[in-house]
């Protein structure tokens, strides 16, 4: 009877925990920093570069794959380099042709603001 009782327990305690994994949001870090593949470290290269990044990023924070076409995104796309707060290049291994790997991150308050504008809050 107490093993029974024990099972029982144990198995409430395990749908207990199991149901309470499925109510814990995830926190994902750097949802504002973005890594794109760049030819080069030259400074003609960074604004794209920097563009590319900053539409990765805008993807990310709304799942909205067609974020980039909407005219207020499009406007702050073109400032991206106003909007970043670091940037740094590493080496790819992955592709020869584009030997760097730049990782780029932007200001979240503004990034809101942009979103929030755009009415993609």
């Amino acid at each position: 009877m107490v093993y029974r009782w024990l099972r029982g327990l144990v198995s409430i305690l395990l749908m207990s925990v199991y149901g309470m994994n499925n109510a814990i949001a995830a926190v994902v870090p750097h949802l504002n920093q973005a890594q794109v593949m760049v030819a080069s470290q030259s400074t003609a290269a960074l604004p794209n570069a920097l563009h590319q990044a900053m539409s990765d990023v805008l993807v990310n924070l709304t799942g909205n794959t067609d974020i980039t076409t909407l005219s207020d995104i499009q406007a702050s796309l073109a400032e991206a380099k106003d909007l970043v707060t670091q940037y740094r290049y590493d080496r790819n291994r992955l592709d020869r042709s584009k030997p760097w790997m730049l990782t780029a991150t932007f200001n979240e308050d503004a990034l809101k603001h942009i979103l929030t504008h755009a009415g993609q809050n």
